[in-house]
């Protein structure tokens, strides 16, 4: 008689989520969707503790990815392409946003100004007037 050997829980997580994103994306909760992030920053590592444990930290992914370098890189697990990553997605939305609000009429797209400026100037510790 043969032993059938288990497979770990895990074994093909990676592609489940990545087809389970594919599918829903709005389903995906804020740890799956920060550990797609970290699939590609570190490789062949089981990296749902730390995406759990980057969002029980920071609270929130907006916190998260307005984090400092310097505290992010205090986290156990974390490294530069992460940080790298979160400057990248911080650009995305930026840019989104920026472009929604240019060359258009301010009064009657208020409320893209200011989501635009809520993400270019929310995490600020000085105020600043924004140049479009």
């Amino acid at each position: 008689m043969s032993e059938e050997k288990d497979e770990p829980h895990y074994t093909g997580h990676r592609q489940r989520l990545k087809q389970r994103l594919n599918l829903s994306p709005e389903s995906i909760a804020d740890y799956e969707l920060l550990e797609l992030i970290l699939f590609f920053v570190i490789p062949r590592k089981d990296v749902k503790p730390l995406a759990k444990k980057l969002l029980n930290q920071f609270s929130t992914l907006a916190n998260l990815i307005n984090v400092d370098k310097e505290k992010l890189l205090s986290v156990k697990g974390t490294n530069e392409n992460l940080y790298v990553s979160f400057i990248i997605a911080r650009q995305l939305i930026h840019r989104v946003l920026k472009q929604q609000i240019i060359n258009k009429n301010i009064i009657s797209s208020w409320g893209a100004l200011i989501d635009y400026l809520k993400v270019s100037m929310g995490q600020l510790k000085l105020e600043q007037f924004p140049r479009c």
